[in-house]
């Protein structure tokens, strides 16, 4: 994932296990496990930690780090 360019399009399935603050989660996806998501990215939609979602966005690098700037969540069916 580190390889990828900056802007690059993503997208990430797994779980979020746990909600750290008001737009703050951690989650089992790799590689970046923790994870800021935006209100109105969620678009309604309500998950458990056994829920299986597909986070979509665009890599943002910084130097030596980077992070998921995420568009959208999607709850995918069991």
């Amino acid at each position: 994932m580190k390889d990828l360019k900056d802007d690059a399009w993503v997208k990430l399935r797994g779980n979020i296990t746990e909600r750290l603050s008001d737009d703050r989660y951690t989650s089992a996806m790799s590689p970046a496990p923790g994870r800021e998501i935006d209100h109105k990215r969620w678009n309604g939609v309500t998950v458990t930690p056994q829920d299986k979602v597909e986070i979509q966005g665009k890599v943002d690098k910084e130097w030596n780090d980077f992070e998921i700037d995420v568009k959208q969540v999607i709850k995918l069916n069991k």
